[in-house]
């Protein structure tokens, strides 16, 4: 998915700004929902496709999962170009 594609979509772009501003963080839904002021189900939709785009990972353990930012620096290069360009 093209990266404009994917901030289309409110939830997306508010949990890739979360985790862009605090790179080093890993959360979990209920922390990332916490965080962000989405539901839980649009939470628990836009991580699954962001972790499907390699956006985030998903650290699974046997009770929880924990999320975090990518470290593949082309793909957050153009994340900062992206909220640089639609700073306001």
């Amino acid at each position: 998915m093209p990266t404009d594609k994917v901030f289309k979509c409110q939830a997306r772009e508010k949990i890739i700004q979360f985790f862009h501003q605090n790179p080093n963080t890993i959360d979990t839904i209920n922390g990332i929902v916490t965080w962000t002021g989405l539901t839980k189900k649009e939470t628990v939709k836009a991580l699954e496709e962001l972790v499907d785009l390699g956006i985030l990972l998903a650290h699974r353990a046997s009770s929880t999962v924990g999320y975090a930012y990518t470290t593949d620096k082309k793909l957050i290069a153009k994340i900062k170009k992206h909220f640089k360009s639609n700073k306001q």
